[in-house]
């Protein structure tokens, strides 16, 4: 991965409003979203593409997380789970004009108090000059 200064970087929070599916029961949350104990449940949020980009920027998905997902989907693209709760993805070439982000979670071991499920979920768009 191209290291690029931090004043290069322009990032977008995705704070909300997520969309959160457990056992077809929706409801909308917003950031951060908290989970004390779930049956498996989704997170969706939507969100366009960013305008202006150019051929030689880098657009990666930053997440970082307190409770690991099943899996992560962009698009109907599974992306690869490294491990830990900080991920990085680019993602440059699976944005599209509207955007789908959907984090899978499996059974949640009961907490108090309620556990964030993640801290923040970034779109970075990195320029090389």
């Amino acid at each position: 991965m191209m290291a690029v200064p931090e004043k290069n970087v322009h990032a977008i929070n995705l704070r909300g409003p997520w969309q959160m599916d457990c056992q077809g029961n929706l409801t909308v949350s917003r950031f951060p979203c908290c989970v004390s104990a779930s049956d498996p449940f989704r997170l969706t949020r939507k969100f366009h593409q960013p305008s202006g980009l150019t051929d030689q920027q880098i657009v990666a998905h930053k997440i970082r997380l307190n409770i690991l997902p099943g899996s992560l989907v962009l698009n109907g693209t599974a992306l690869d789970m490294p491990p830990g709760l900080g991920i990085e993805w680019e993602v440059g070439l699976l944005l599209r004009k509207f955007n789908q982000l959907d984090l899978f979670f499996g059974v949640q071991p009961a907490s108090e108090p309620a556990v964030a499920i993640f801290e923040s979920v970034l779109l970075e768009i990195r320029s090389p000059d």
